[in-house]
């Protein structure tokens, strides 16, 4: 995942992390939030055979623990029920810059990789902090910046 040893713009492959969590959409919403608080993570992909239909994050679910939510069943509430737009997808092979940038501009926190149309892998932007602060560090030092 070192950024700083490619010569030329690598691919999203490099920063994805393979083989993500995912739900299906008949799922409980209990289950997105027990893969999330066992695993650490944000973003959890919805797929429906092979095919990517969704990405659930952990902002599409707060609704859950504001008042407006607070008599609702995780259990009871099924996947396909939490209104999220569709994901932002991109081929393994895509160049990661553009693929940074466009997920920038979308405003949105992670992006579903895929190979030949099916999961892959997801790219968060934990990811992309992780690996920009280790060409950071690696260039400049862990010191940081000029003293004040």
């Amino acid at each position: 995942m070192d950024l700083a040893q490619h010569r030329h713009m690598p691919p999203v492959s490099t920063l994805m992390t393979p083989f993500p969590y995912f739900v299906h959409p008949d799922e409980p919403v209990s289950r997105v939030l027990a893969l999330m608080r066992e695993h650490d993570i944000r973003h959890v992909p919805v797929k429906e055979e092979d095919r990517v239909v969704g990405l659930i994050s952990e902002t599409d679910l707060r609704w859950l623990t504001s008042p407006r939510g607070a008599s609702v069943d995780p259990e009871s509430v099924r996947v396909r029920e939490v209104p999220v737009p569709p994901p932002y997808s991109v081929e393994l092979t895509a160049p990661l810059g553009p693929v940074l940038l466009e997920m920038a501009r979308l405003h949105v926190g992670a992006a579903i990789v895929l190979r030949s149309g099916r999961l892959a892998g997801i790219v968060t932007e934990t990811d992309v902090c992780r690996a920009l602060g280790s060409v950071l560090e690696r260039r400049f030092g862990p010191g940081g910046g000029d003293a004040a």
